[in-house]
Parts: C-alpha cells; structure tokens; sequence
C-alpha cells in the first residue's frame, strides 16, 4: 500500500490511477507537485446534497405557484394577502434548501 500523491488516500502499490480522487499516478513527480502545490486536488463528488436539491426544487415550484395563484386571485379583487406571504416564504425556504444541498451546507 501507498499514499496517493494527489489526496493522501491508501492505495495499492500496482494503482496507475487512484480511486478516491481519480488522478492518474504516472505523471511525473514535478507535475505532481506543481499540480497539488496549486491546490489542483480534486475529491470524489458526494451525492449527499442531491435529496435536498430536489426537496427545495419541489418547494420553488410550489412557492411560484402559489405565488402566481394568489397574484391572479389579488389582481381580481379578492384580498388574499396573507396567501401571498404564506407562498412567498414557501418559495423563500425552497431556495434555502436547494442551495443548502447545493452547496452542502451543514454537511460534515
């Protein structure tokens, strides 16, 4: 076993390519240092954010939505204010989330 040059990963000593972060490790080690002393080190995606972004996507669709049934509903002389801010703070927490999984946010 040995350590990936790129992500300090153990790998097998036969490895032409590390499993972790994908790099190929028959570069020449001048490469490999100036590639990692440029902070160059790629990781391995996560799929953890994935189940947020869709929970915050359905929420943005319901929020303008609702938004938009609430703005037909005012234009035509029906009060429904508190519909309107009820939607808008749905569509509010919509991109909160998505972005929260997006950018995995509170992730550890």
């Amino acid at each position: 076993m040995k350590k990936c040059p790129y992500c300090a990963e153990e790998i097998k000593k036969e490895a032409v390519k590390c499993r972790y972060c994908g790099e190929f490790l028959n570069k020449p080690k001048e490469v490999i240092e100036a590639e990692t002393s440029w902070g160059r080190v790629r990781r391995k995606k996560s799929r953890r954010g994935k189940p947020k972004m869709v929970v915050g996507s359905i929420l943005i669709i319901a929020g303008l939505l609702a938004t938009m049934r609430s703005c037909d509903a005012m234009g035509k002389g029906i009060g429904r204010e508190s519909e309107f801010y009820i939607s808008a703070a749905i569509l509010f927490v919509g991109f909160l989330v998505y972005f929260i999984g997006r950018y995995q946010i509170w992730d550890h």
